[in-house]
């Protein structure tokens, strides 16, 4: 076993340590600037591994598109309402948004790491960006009775920089050196484990504080994290139970808002 496919394989393990080195070294918290930046190269390592015509062949795909974005941005975050709502106040807004929230810019990168099509999970998060600044709005008022104002433009933005411009670059790249890519595309889906954990390390730094001055209210709001995650991602998995498993495993990320 080469050493990138055993990081590939146990990506898991350098998450955990991630976790643990952040809780007790919050000095790297300092980098916190970073984390965009350190974004960017992962991104378009993975963007390195989409083909155009992929892409397109989604696209093509509408019916599918709009069954999974309704899914995802409508019906999980009322499932969540009703879940959480025998929790407090706090927890079900919480959990409201979080499973309301659109794909995360980085569900791409995990469905790379658990060989999940990255074309689709690509669409979806440009899809459910775009929409949810009105129907985040829309579920708070219905279920909270509450007003929600979204950074529609700063969220248009983020997605241009994070997913366009790194997508542009790869397509680029690969018009002009392809044989570069093929000879280190090998190597991609390590060096993104890598990537994320430096910014797990940095991300749990921020919190290592309130982590050990609070214990047991993390252990609390953690076990209620996961059981919102696990839920979200066996509804995004098996919501598309006929395709094929690829696209089956990109759904899930793409709907626990990795």
């Amino acid at each position: 076993m080469t050493w990138y496919t055993f990081v590939e394989s146990n990506f898991w393990l350098f998450f955990i340590a991630a976790m643990v080195i952040g809780l007790l070294l919050p000095q790297f918290s300092a980098l916190e600037g970073w984390i965009f930046y350190l974004l960017i190269p992962v991104l378009y390592m993975v963007m390195l591994k989409i083909d155009v015509p992929d892409v397109l062949h989604h696209i093509k795909r509408p019916g599918l598109l709009i069954y999974i974005t309704a899914m995802s941005i409508i019906v999980i975050p009322l499932i969540a309402f009703g879940v959480f709502s025998f929790f407090d106040q706090d927890i079900l807004v919480t959990m409201l948004l979080l499973a309301a929230l659109p794909a995360g810019v980085t569900s791409s990168v995990i469905n790379d790491i658990l060989k999940g099509d990255i074309s689709l999970s690509l669409v979806l998060t440009v899809i459910t960006t775009v929409l949810v600044p009105l129907t985040i709005p829309g579920l708070y008022f219905v279920l909270l009775g509450q007003q929600l104002q979204l950074d529609y433009l700063g969220m248009m933005w983020s997605l241009v920089q994070l997913i366009i411009i790194p997508l542009i670059l790869a397509q680029l790249t690969k018009k002009f050196s392809q044989s570069t890519v093929d000879r280190t595309k090998k190597y991609y889906s390590a060096l993104s484990v890598f990537d994320m954990s430096f910014i797990m390390v940095i991300a749990i730094g921020l919190q290592s504080a309130y982590v050990f001055s609070n214990p047991s209210d993390v252990l609390y709001l953690l076990g209620v994290l996961y059981l919102g995650f696990a839920l979200y991602q066996v509804i995004g998995f098996f919501m598309v139970f006929w395709l094929k498993k690829e696209e089956r495993i990109s759904t899930a990320p793409t709907v626990m808002r990795s």
